[in-house]
């Protein structure tokens, strides 16, 4: 769309036979330049910057003719099918490209919390923290039985000197 002022009417009279359809025709190239520069996304994007550039644009030559581009902008812009395919095709592209990305970041972060905690199990006490953890979570359902082959010095590292003297105690018999 475009909305001209006549400024000098002589020279509209005088330089041009149809005034109307001359800068209509030129408005319709200078869309076609200049919408061509973008992707179908940046197009969308930035109607605004379109508008301004095609009003200097069409300015340029309609002034020559004593005609004043008061505004242009884009109201509705229709693509061929092909075309529309291949726009989708890019933002299906696009979203992929994305996504991974922030896969890729999320997988960075999470090893980066790994080594960090690998780096806290090199502590006896973290490990026994980790493993009372892992019986508690285990054990909230009462339906599972839980078996666990625990090191005798994780045992005593717990001060679990009861159920280690036990153990004690029970391989003494088995040996005798």
């Amino acid at each position: 769309m475009v909305f001209m002022t006549i400024e000098n009417p002589e020279r509209v009279i005088t330089q041009i036979i149809n005034f109307r359809d001359a800068v209509s025709k030129y408005a319709q190239t200078a869309i076609r330049n200049i919408v061509g520069q973008y992707n179908f996304d940046d197009l969308l994007e930035s109607r605004e910057e379109i508008a301004i550039r095609l009003k200097e644009e069409i300015d340029k030559l309609s002034k020559e003719w004593g005609i004043d581009i008061a505004k242009a902008g884009l109201q509705d812009i229709s693509l061929p099918v092909d075309m529309k395919r291949a726009f989708a095709v890019q933002a299906e592209a696009e979203r992929e490209s994305r996504a991974i990305l922030i896969k890729a970041d999320a997988e960075l972060l999470a090893s980066s919390k790994l080594a960090e905690a690998a780096k806290n199990m090199g502590d006896l006490n973290a490990i026994q923290l980790r493993i009372f953890s892992t019986v508690n979570d285990v054990s909230k359902d009462q339906s599972n039985t839980i078996i666990l082959a625990l090191p005798l010095e994780t045992l005593k590292a717990a001060g679990i000197q009861g159920v280690v003297s036990l153990l004690a105690i029970g391989s003494k018999k088995n040996s005798i």
